[in-house]
């Protein structure tokens, strides 16, 4: 057993177990019952963890299905057909999108092009300077 200092909080336990992924799981029989076992996230995550990064084979033990640590239970199946298991990857890249080829009920507004008031107002008003500038040229004495 070792002392145990994670992120925020100073915890005594016993190591049982590290999972594919880098996990680490503790326990101390000595607190509370719900407040005895734990787990440390693999620092590769740094703080970005969440509780989909537990594997299946030790979801079991944090949340006291079984006493059993994957390595100790008998009973445990496996079959062939069984994936390995990946993180819920909702908010990423590689997010899971379904395809859909209904057109949707509602469809955004989309707001028309704006004519350039400005830009042609603007190309006036020095047309007419230009303009009141050549006429007071030619209307006044030279000097």
């Amino acid at each position: 057993c070792i002392f145990h200092c994670s992120h925020d909080d100073l915890k005594i336990g016993c190591l049982v177990g590290t999972d594919q992924f880098g996990n680490k799981y503790y326990e101390n029989n000595n607190y509370f019952f719900g407040r005895n076992r734990w787990v440390e996230y693999s620092p590769a995550f740094g703080f970005d963890y969440d509780a989909s990064m537990i594997p299946p084979e030790w979801f079991g033990w944090i949340h006291y299905r079984t006493d059993y640590r994957p390595c100790e239970d008998p009973t445990r199946p496996f079959y062939s057909w069984q994936k390995p298991h990946v993180m819920n990857l909702s908010g990423t890249p590689d997010e899971y999108v379904p395809y859909d080829t209904t057109r949707p009920k509602i469809e955004q507004w989309v707001p028309p092009k704006p004519e350039c008031h400005l830009a042609k107002s603007a190309l006036d008003t020095k047309t007419s300077l230009q303009t009141d500038i050549n006429h007071h040229h030619q209307c006044s004495p030279p000097t």
